[in-house]
C-alpha cells in the first residue's frame, strides 16, 4: 500500500470526518472509499450526459437525510401527464417536430430522476439503511 499526503479544504475534511464517524471508520478509510467510488463511477457513467453523471457522482457527498429526499423524488405530475399525452398521440397519429423535441426533454427528465433515485438508494443501502420502503415509481400517479 502506498502513502499519500493530501491537503483537503476544511469543508471537505469536515464532510469526510462526519461520514467516518457515522460509519464508525477512520477518515483515511472514508477518503480511500470515496476515491475508489469516484474512479469506478467514471467508467460506470459512460454514455450518460456529463451534467447528469456529475450530479449523480455528487450524491455520495450528501448526508442521509438529503439522500432520502433524492430517493423519493418523482417527476412532477404535470410533466408525467404530458409525457403520457404525447405517448398516446405518438401511437395514434405521430408527433410533429416540436412534440418530438418536447418528448425528448421529458424523457431526459424522467431518466435523470430515475438515475438519481437509483444511485441515492444504492448509497443509502451501502450506509446500512433499509430501502424497502421506497416506492419504486419515479413518476407521479
Amino acid at each position: 500500500m502506498q502513502t499519500v499526503t493530501v491537503k483537503l479544504p476544511s469543508n471537505i475534511y469536515r464532510q469526510v470526518q462526519k461520514r467516518a464517524q457515522t460509519n464508525q471508520r477512520t477518515v483515511e478509510d472514508e477518503v480511500v472509499d470515496a476515491l475508489e467510488m469516484a474512479l469506478e463511477s467514471q467508467d460506470s457513467w459512460a454514455g450518460i450526459p456529463a451534467e447528469i453523471a456529475d450530479e449523480v457522482e455528487q450524491l455520495q457527498f450528501l448526508d442521509d437525510a438529503h439522500l432520502w429526499r433524492v430517493a423519493r423524488t418523482i417527476v412532477p405530475t404535470e410533466k408525467a401527464e404530458r409525457m403520457q399525452e404525447l405517448a398516446w398521440k405518438q401511437q395514434a397519429e405521430g408527433l410533429n417536430a416540436a412534440e418530438q423535441a418536447e418528448t425528448a426533454v421529458l424523457r431526459q427528465l424522467a431518466n435523470r430522476v430515475m438515475l438519481l433515485r437509483a444511485e441515492a438508494a444504492v448509497l443509502l443501502q451501502q450506509r446500512g439503511h433499509d430501502i424497502s420502503p421506497l416506492n419504486q415509481s419515479a413518476i407521479a400517479p
